[in-house]
């Protein structure tokens, strides 16, 4: 196992747009798959079940440190390089900084937050492979998947009614949330829901490429691999993350 792709051979989140009448809170989780500016999707999260000591790199490359990480774990990581360069990132580049023992994701996190830390990345686990590359690249690939809308619905921000009381809801007890948090409206336009608070601009109706089209029961979504990790929700979750949610008016 190793780091596959050598330069030589080969590239505070995810911006969500949210809707007008969209509020924020901090003191509960949502699923975003989100770790700084990387978005995980996690096909096969058994490639990340490796949990890392504290580490310190000194004058050591991005690749360098790849390399170390994917020894240590016997995982398979590779680089989209060419993609990487076009985003500033020199894989050659020599940094020092320590890191503490913690989980793969957060480790690649803490690593691509020193050699990268502006540009937004995505990681993939699939395959026997860790793959990662910029958002602007894995955007280039549009994936197709197929959602029971109730489970699309139940990964998408709290749906509540306008003027419901957010501190309310964060600090409710789980027997009481039914009778705070609205359901869904039967008629709810998705595409609009959903184009409002993720990535406005991939949609068609933003101008992009991205689609969702209902059918009965089902949301069939074509979209780049990040955006539908954001959507698939439970396999992903980000403790870390903040709620977001959506007001309606009945």
């Amino acid at each position: 196992m190793g780091l596959a792709g050598s330069p030589a051979n080969q590239p505070a989140f995810a911006d969500t747009g949210a809707a007008n009448n969209a509020s924020t809170t901090s003191n509960a989780k949502f699923p975003f798959p989100l770790i700084g500016r990387i978005v995980f999707s996690q096909t096969d999260p058994s490639l990340f079940e490796y949990d890392f000591p504290a580490l310190n790199f000194q004058n050591a490359s991005l690749f360098e440190v790849l390399t170390k990480l994917a020894q240590m774990s016997n995982t398979n990581v590779v680089a989209g390089w060419p993609a990487l360069a076009r985003a500033g990132i020199d894989s050659k580049s020599q940094l020092s900084f320590n890191l503490p023992a913690q989980d793969y994701r957060h480790e690649l996190a803490g690593v691509l937050s020193e050699y990268a830390p502006k540009v937004f990345l995505v990681v993939s686990a699939d395959q026997n492979v860790i793959f990662i590359n910029t958002r602007d690249a894995d955007d280039q690939q549009l994936v197709v998947k197929d959602y029971w809308l109730e489970d699309l619905t139940a990964n998408l921000p709290q749906i509540i009614q306008a003027g419901a009381n957010l501190q309310a809801i964060s600090t409710a007890s789980t027997t009481q949330p039914a009778q705070i948090i609205a359901k869904l409206p039967k008629q709810a336009d998705m595409m609009g829901i959903i184009s409002s608070m993720v990535r406005p601009e991939i949609w068609v109706n933003h101008g992009g490429k991205a689609t969702i089209v209902e059918s009965e029961q089902h949301v069939i979504v074509t979209a780049p691999l990040n955006v539908q990790a954001i959507l698939d929700g439970p396999k992903t979750y980000n403790p870390d993350a903040a709620p977001r949610y959506l007001m309606y008016s009945q």
